[in-house]
């Protein structure tokens, strides 16, 4: 997901985009270490999201028309994080045995740490999103609560994923050698939602792969809210891109070094995304990864 076609969007060091409605932001709760999100632009005619987190349910879109080589919906939770130091407690032993007690059976850590500070970013949410834990489990309510006795803040969500781009990683802990892309997407209120899951779906995911050099690439559709006050986020991107693309736009869209080609494919991504609203009111968290299997599959 990239922001408006300018001079700036040629560099991935490009400058926020203009505020287009949406605010989040920490209010504190209690005392100055824990806090709650606030999502101020809360649309009050939207159906209210149950905040029950035990039973965790798998649905499939009925305007899904699944893909060829495109892996099944899976049972997911995803969580943004907001500390001062995600590493330290994301990455450890412990948090992963706690994972595995809590009935985990895969672990997604993203961190927005120094291997990706030259990529671009776009924060609608202020302060932006540290990290984000993808837990795959069948008890949405332990997992959370293991998580708000470890992290500073989370927002939380359950979500249904399919992936068209899907590679073969390392589940060990390691790095991957990427730069990991995270697009948390809003719907606007204008477009119904069955006709924004179609043209994202159905229409601009073929733009995705063809116009941007990701060798990753899953869609997360938020069916609901798991934390209070978690704010609105109707869908979140993952892609992978090689490590380059930090810092080399050509990389990003794979453009090898072409101009003429850089522009044809940024033109074409910036027409597909805007019909859908993913060209503006979003947030974009470059990470890195780490993937861990930590129960039973």
């Amino acid at each position: 997901m990239v922001p408006e076609l300018s001079d700036a969007c040629l560099r991935p060091q490009a400058a926020e985009p203009q505020p287009v409605g949406y605010a989040g932001r920490l209010a504190t709760r209690g005392s100055a270490t824990k806090a709650r999100l606030v999502d101020r632009s809360r649309d009050p005619s939207r159906p209210a999201r149950s905040e029950s987190t035990r039973a965790l349910t798998i649905r499939r879109h009925p305007l899904w028309r699944r893909p060829d080589n495109v892996a099944e919906v899976t049972a997911k939770i995803m969580a943004a994080i907001w500390d001062d130091d995600p590493t330290a407690v994301l990455l450890t032993g412990e948090f992963r045995d706690a994972c595995a007690a809590a009935g985990a059976r895969r672990l997604q850590v993203n961190v927005s740490d120094a291997a990706v500070a030259g990529a671009m970013r776009i924060s609608e949410l202020d302060p932006p999103i540290d990290a984000v834990v993808s837990v795959w489990a069948d008890d949405a309510s332990a997992v959370l609560d293991l998580l708000d006795a470890r992290v500073r803040t989370l927002a939380a969500w359950q979500v249904a994923e399919r992936a068209p781009l899907d590679p073969a990683l390392p589940a060990d802990g390691t790095r991957i050698d990427a730069l990991a892309n995270l697009a948390f997407l809003r719907r606007p209120r204008d477009l119904p939602r069955a006709e924004w899951l179609r043209i994202w779906l159905d229409d601009h995911t073929r733009v995705a792969i063809d116009t941007q050099a990701t060798f990753g690439y899953t869609q997360n559709i938020v069916e609901r809210a798991l934390t209070p006050d978690a704010p609105v986020v109707d869908a979140i991107v993952e892609e992978l891109f090689a490590m380059a693309a930090v810092s080399d736009v050509h990389a990003f869209y794979g453009s090898g070094g072409d101009q003429a080609e850089l522009e044809r494919r940024m033109t074409r991504m910036l027409a597909s995304v805007a019909r859908f609203g993913a060209h503006q009111n979003l947030d974009v968290v470059p990470t890195s990864r780490y993937d861990f299997e930590v129960g039973p599959r």
